[in-house]
Order: structure tokens, then C-alpha cells, then sequence
């Protein structure tokens, strides 16, 4: 049994350092992952009869709504599909205190993790420079869907629509807003650090934690070129929510302040430059958008907000039954061709809120308000003492980024958006346990 518990932590703190880099590999990986950590930390509380997470509220609320979906899908209208979907979402928020309370809340695996997320952000950064010079990413790869093309000097990919759209290694158009849901935490550390002091237990404004010149022009030039790439990403969203994250961090971290105005400012600078210099840039960051948000109406968000509302209406309080958005839509337009269809009726809302609406009704979105509700409550317990460490701001910013209401968002149980969402989670926790046992 003893080794049984030396070799099952090791091999879960391991997966726990290196998943940063496993989004680089994306497909299944990630939630691989994410089960295997969780299943050896149920067997980890098996063994050690150690199950004082179960108490902690926000897992209690997700229990309740795991229980609701999961009873609620059996009278849905494709049950197997919504039972499915609805009895898996369970391992979601199991990783997440695994993350947090076993693997994540060690010192020694929580600076590995962050030199892992460093290097995984470093390398998204130029794959996107390159994937905008050549067409393509580092490793070859090419966006779904994507079709090349000379814009005037450079092979630039861009979508069916003919609008710019970078992928990094993703293979979808989805660079720009990875680099935001997990920056952050990375940014505000290292502006935190000197050549001798780690921010892990906090930050106090002293001489002896002064920033060095070096570590300065590496952490802004980091800063800067990330915020480049996430405007050449041609992601509308990721740009907005990256420049929204900025202006938390100015509020919510007064001994950074002076420092995160000035990259901020930086930063700002560079997204005028980089949008500007590009005319295929100035088209999907700016006329896209002004085209966009004056016929509203008209656009494609607007038609989805529309279908959106009618889901609601069809079964307002108790939802639809998970997963089921993709086959009841369709109902709502009888006689409607196929290829319109598809501009109408998507496989989610495209919205967090309004997916739990939609789906789970008034009993599922109350139950998910109220876990926000608790995790933020607990995050701003002790703000005083929880401001001082840069660390835990940027995971909160990080998570807050990613609950943002005015959005267009995929789900918390897609493959490719729920690892970053609950691994942030997990993180986030992590930084809460270790401010719990320091008071």
C-alpha cells in the first residue's frame, strides 16, 4: 500500500506538471489526462479515508447539478445522448479538486507547472508569428477548413468567409483565445519576481523584490508580443477579453500597479500597430467588427441569440436535457433548408449561461450561478492577505475571463474548452488551499 501511494502521487503530480504542454498536443489528450489524475485521487481518498473536499460548498453545489442533469436527461428526447453527456460531467469537477486540494497545492509541483505553462505559452507565441508568415505551424499543420492565400507578401490562412484566422497548433482558430484563458497567471508572476524570490507564498513591495531591468524588458517584451499574436489570430473576442483581463489587473493588484499600467499601456500600442499594419488585420479586427455590431440584427450572433431565446421558451424551467441544443433546434424552422440551418442552428448556444439555460433550465443556471457565487466568495475572502500574491490574481482573473457573461464561448464540457476551463479551476483552488494552511 505504501507504494501503491509513493507511485500513484508521482505518476499524478507528473501528468499535473506536464498538462500546460499537453494542449499542445490537443485531441483526447487533455481529458485523459485530466481522468487519470482524477481517478487516482479517488483512490488516493479511497485508501486514506480523506474525503474533506466533498464539504467544500462549491463541490456540493456541483454534485447537485451533476444530480439534476443526470435525472433531467432521462426525459430528454435523445435520453442516450443526454445521459451520456450528462453522467461524465461528474469527472469535470473531480479533477478540479484533485488539481487543487492533491497534485497542484505542493510547492515543488506548482513551480514545475508554471515552467511547463511558461514554455507552452513561449511556444504558442511563435507558432503564431509563424503560422501568420507561412500559412502554416511549426509542425506543419494547417487550420480545418482553411483555405491558403497571398495577402500581398505573406501566405496567411484564412476561413471560408475569407477572414483571417490563426491555429497555432490547435488546428482550429483558436490561438488567440488559449493564450488569453491562460496568460495571465504567467504575466503577473514573473512581473512579481527577481532573480532570487519566487511569489508563491506572496508579494510584499520592498527593495528586495524589486523587479531587475532584465527580467522587466523579457516579461513586457512577452507581454507585448502575445497580445501581437492575438491580434493577428483574427479573434475578435480573445483581443477584447485579453485587453478586459489588463484592466482587472490594474485593479485588483495595487503592488503591480505602476507596472501593469505601463505594459498595458505597452500593449495597447502594440494591437494599434500590429491591427493597422495589416490591411487583412484592419479587416477582421476592425471593419469586421463595426460591420458586425451596427447590423446586429443581421449577423450571425444575432441570429443565434434569437434561436437561443426560443430554446429557452420551449421548457423555461426545467431545460431542454443536456446536449440536446443540436437536435431540437432544428424543429423550431420546419421547412428550412439545410444550408440555412446551419447558420441558424448550432451544436451549442455558444454561450455558457445560455447552454445551462437552454438545457437545464431555471433549476440548472441557479445551481451554476450559485457556484460561481461560491468560488468568488471564497476567492475574496481574506482579500487583503490574497492580493499579494500575483499568482492566485492571475488564475482569478483567468477564470473570471472565462465566466464572462458577454461572450460567445464553447461549453465547460467541450474537448477542446473544458480542460483549460477546469484546469484554471483546479489552479485557482490550488492557490486558495495554500493560503488557507499559511493563515
Amino acid at each position: 500500500m505504501t507504494m501503491w501511494r509513493k507511485y500513484s502521487y508521482l505518476l499524478a503530480s507528473f501528468i499535473t506538471v506536464l498538462f500546460p504542454a499537453l494542449f499542445l498536443v490537443g485531441g483526447v489528450v487533455p481529458e485523459i489526462a485530466m481522468d487519470i489524475i482524477g481517478g487516482l485521487f479517488l483512490i488516493h481518498c479511497f485508501i486514506e479515508k480523506d474525503w474533506q473536499w466533498c464539504r467544500q460548498k462549491w463541490v456540493q453545489c456541483l454534485s447537485m447539478l451533476w444530480i439534476y442533469m443526470c435525472l433531467r436527461s432521462l426525459l430528454a428526447p435523445d435520453i442516450g445522448a443526454s445521459f451520456s453527456h450528462s453522467i461524465v460531467f461528474v469527472r469535470y469537477f473531480i479533477f478540479a479538486a484533485a488539481f487543487g486540494y492533491w497534485t497542484f497545492a505542493v510547492p515543488k509541483n506548482r513551480q514545475r507547472f508554471m515552467k511547463v505553462l511558461t514554455a507552452t505559452l513561449a511556444f504558442m507565441i511563435v507558432d503564431g508569428f509563424f503560422e501568420f508568415k507561412m500559412g502554416y505551424d511549426i509542425i506543419g499543420g494547417i487550420l480545418e477548413s482553411a483555405t491558403g492565400r497571398k495577402f500581398p507578401d505573406y501566405e496567411i490562412f484564412v476561413n471560408t468567409a475569407g477572414q483571417l484566422r490563426l491555429g497555432g497548433p490547435f488546428r482550429k482558430p483558436i490561438l488567440g483565445i488559449m493564450l488569453t484563458w491562460l496568460s495571465f497567471p504567467v504575466f503577473l508572476k514573473y512581473l512579481a519576481l527577481d532573480n532570487n524570490h519566487d511569489t508563491d507564498a506572496g508579494l510584499q513591495e520592498s527593495p528586495q523584490r524589486r523587479l531587475t531591468y532584465r527580467r522587466w524588458v523579457i516579461t513586457g517584451l512577452t507581454v507585448v508580443l502575445s497580445m501581437a499574436v492575438v491580434s493577428l489570430s483574427g479573434e475578435r473576442l480573445a483581443l477584447l477579453l485579453m485587453l478586459l483581463g489588463w484592466v482587472i489587473a490594474v485593479l485588483l493588484l495595487p503592488v503591480l500597479r505602476i507596472k501593469v499600467i505601463v505594459l498595458f499601456i505597452a500593449g495597447i500600442l502594440t494591437v494599434g500597430v500590429t491591427i493597422v499594419s495589416n490591411p487583412l488585420v484592419l479587416q477582421r479586427q476592425g471593419s469586421s467588427t463595426v460591420s458586425t455590431l451596427s447590423n446586429w440584427h443581421e449577423s450571425p450572433y444575432g441570429r443565434l441569440l434569437v434561436t437561443d431565446w426560443s430554446m429557452v421558451k420551449l421548457n423555461p424551467f426545467f431545460g431542454i436535457g443536456s446536449y440536446e441544443f443540436r437536435l431540437v433546434c432544428p424543429s423550431l424552422y420546419p421547412g428550412m433548408s439545410e444550408a440555412k440551418l446551419k447558420e441558424t442552428c448550432y451544436i451549442h448556444p455558444h454561450n455558457i449561461y445560455m447552454e445551462w439555460l437552454i438545457e437545464n433550465g431555471v433549476i440548472g443556471i441557479t445551481l451554476f450561478l450559485t457556484f460561481l457565487a461560491l468560488v468568488f466568495a471564497q476567492c475574496f475572502k481574506d482579500w487583503e492577505q490574497a492580493k499579494q500574491n500575483p499568482l492566485f490574481v492571475g488564475f482569478l482573473i483567468a477564470f473570471a475571463l472565462r465566466v464572462w457573461p458577454i461572450a460567445s464561448t464553447t461549453g465547460l464540457s467541450s474537448r477542446w474548452g473544458a480542460p483549460p476551463f477546469w484546469l484554471v479551476l483546479g489552479c485557482l483552488i490550488g492557490c486558495m488551499a495554500v493560503k488557507e494552511r499559511q493563515t
